[in-house]
């Protein structure tokens, strides 16, 4: 959960949270215990407390609202990707932040410099930029996304991208009439983030709302391998790092962009938000 969204009064997870851990989750089976996670945005450490649990190693949890380098639950905690090991994370996972970043392409590309080479890279983002509302302003957004601008920002920055997908379908249909409420002059409802949730995990609408958003997920990642239709309120994009010859031909030198954006990151910490709901 992104920090902004936190109750600290309030220990419930929103279904919206628990469906879309269970289900990226899912894209770091298979990997050994030797493997070394990175959860890009980690906010209160709920997603990479799941990866812990999958490795031996600390997961590598970065997010500029950490005070400092720490260790908690099995994670490292640093404040700036500059901290990362050059090719020495195995499996990353970067939800809901590069809408976020003024760089998002600078940014991406210092995260591939991370991934351990055929390594695999998760991104979620918000779709639809027609639907730039209060609530991503709310948020810190800065853009929301097209599959287009979401493969093109990640394969500028070298990542090989096998899938780029929507999900949560529902909740898309929620936020259109909200934005269409709003723009025709109807009084606005309050903005709130996924932190106020009042009901359990064991409540029948918390495990009923859960299990239709884990298939909606199931679902249009299907629709989208056989139509290539993107539906929904996020994307998803899984990614792998190409191999390290691969990785050569496509070197050169570094846009002026990315150099400026790697200096100020590896001198101000705070120079890339790392902040997080769609």
């Amino acid at each position: 959960m992104d920090l902004r969204e936190a109750n600290p009064g309030n220990k419930n997870r929103h279904p919206w949270e628990l469906a879309r851990a269970a289900a990226l989750d899912a894209f770091a089976t298979g990997l050994p215990r030797s493997a070394q996670f990175a959860d890009i945005g980690a906010g209160d450490l709920f997603f990479a407390r799941k990866l812990a649990a999958r490795s031996d190693k600390p997961v590598l949890a970065v997010d500029t609202a950490y005070p400092g380098p720490s260790n908690r639950d099995g994670c490292l905690l640093v404040r700036d990707i500059a901290s990362l090991p050059a090719g020495g994370v195995d499996c990353m996972f970067v939800m809901d932040l590069l809408e976020h970043i003024e760089d998002d392409e600078a940014f991406a590309w210092m995260l591939a410099q991370a991934v351990s080479p055929g390594g695999r890279a998760l991104f979620t983002v918000p779709a639809h930029p027609c639907l730039f509302s209060a609530h991503d302003e709310f948020m810190g957004h800065r853009r929301r996304y097209t599959p287009a601008r979401l493969r093109a920002v990640l394969a500028g920055a070298g990542f090989d991208i096998r899938e780029v997908f929507g999900f949560f379908v529902v909740p898309l249909v929620v936020r259109c009439a909200e934005v269409a409420w709003n723009r025709v002059g109807l009084p606005a409802r309050a903005v709130r983030g996924i932190g106020n949730w009042r009901l359990s995990a064991v409540h029948v609408a918390t495990r009923a709302l859960t299990a239709s958003l884990r298939l909606d997920f199931r679902m249009n990642r299907a629709i989208a391998r056989l139509t290539g239709l993107s539906m929904g309120l996020s994307l998803c994009a899984v990614c792998r790092t190409p191999p390290v010859q691969d990785r050569s031909e496509k070197g050169g030198s570094l846009p002026r962009s990315i150099e400026d954006t790697k200096k100020s990151a590896a001198t101000d910490p705070s120079s890339s938000r790392l902040n997080h709901t769609p």
